[in-house]
């Protein structure tokens, strides 16, 4: 049995133009395989670069939460120094009176 084409409608026996419309049946139905492969492939490019992009801001935050905890520890050693330097200035103050 034939397929039947929706334009002519014929099945009974490949005619030249049954066998014309399943053709052209055929090389449309392959061009819109090939559209969507390609259409696809670059969906799952975009993907791929996005999930790129994605792993890339992770490092940056990463490396940024290491610099702020090793800042955070930095001022807090400034902040203590500072705290003994003022103390001792209160005792060399009190030690001159």
């Amino acid at each position: 049995m034939f397929p039947s084409c929706g334009q002519c409608g014929n099945a009974a026996k490949p005619t030249l133009d049954a066998r014309l419309c399943q053709t052209i049946l055929e090389k449309v139905e392959g061009t819109h395989l090939q559209s969507v492969k390609i259409i696809e492939d670059k969906v799952h490019q975009k993907l791929y670069e996005k999930e790129a992009k994605a792993e890339n801001i992770n490092k940056q935050n990463i490396e940024l939460v290491n610099q702020i905890e090793q800042l955070t520890v930095e001022a807090s050693a400034w902040q203590q120094r500072a705290r003994y330097n003022e103390n001792m200035i209160a005792t060399l103050k009190f030690n001159l009176q």
